[in-house]
């Protein structure tokens, strides 16, 4: 199950139709303590990139979507971390904007 995880969070970045949003919640709960304007842990500043469409930045996604299929992010000593299952339906949802109408 990780592994068809991992392979379908990498191809988010390529398969996520360009007029669709960062999913916001996900990111306040997970990344944005470290990696928001003020902060910007590791010069990756992901509160910059919410108000726009996902394509626009798809390079930083990219990498995003390959930290959290690799569980590289949220870092393992953060309490708070997204379930496998989480995850899984996080990607799901994704495919399921990018299959639209």
């Amino acid at each position: 199950m990780r592994v068809i995880c991992a392979i379908a969070w990498v191809g988010l970045a390529v398969s996520v139709s360009s007029s669709e949003k960062p999913p916001v919640a996900f990111l306040e709960r997970y990344c944005l303590d470290c990696h928001d304007a003020d902060m910007a842990k590791g010069e990756f500043n992901l509160e910059r990139l919410l108000d726009a469409e996902i394509t626009a930045h798809a390079g930083e996604w990219d990498t995003v979507i390959r930290r959290l299929a690799a569980r590289q992010m949220p870092p393992s000593k953060r309490k708070r971390q997204p379930s496998g299952e989480f995850r899984c339906r996080l990607q799901s949802d994704f495919a399921d904007l990018n299959s639209g109408p």
